[in-house]
């Protein structure tokens, strides 16, 4: 539980400094899913749809430390 915590905060911090996850749409995840893969390795990335955050993908290690 204190992992889920640590991550949620993580997030929260990296938008407080500034430090925009990065964001794709839908379809570009979609279209592009091997380098968003890759991406997700370093930092989450927020996926959208109509213009609104859908979900966020992530590492393994990232989620494995939320669980």
């Amino acid at each position: 539980m204190l992992a889920k915590i640590a991550i949620i905060v993580k997030i929260a911090n990296m938008a407080k400094r500034g430090n925009k996850m990065k964001t794709v749409t839908a379809t570009e995840a979609q279209n592009n899913f091997g380098d968003l893969l890759m991406n997700v390795q370093s930092e989450p990335v927020s996926i959208t749809r109509n213009g609104k955050t859908k979900g966020v993908l992530l590492s393994t290690m990232a989620y494995q430390e939320m669980k």
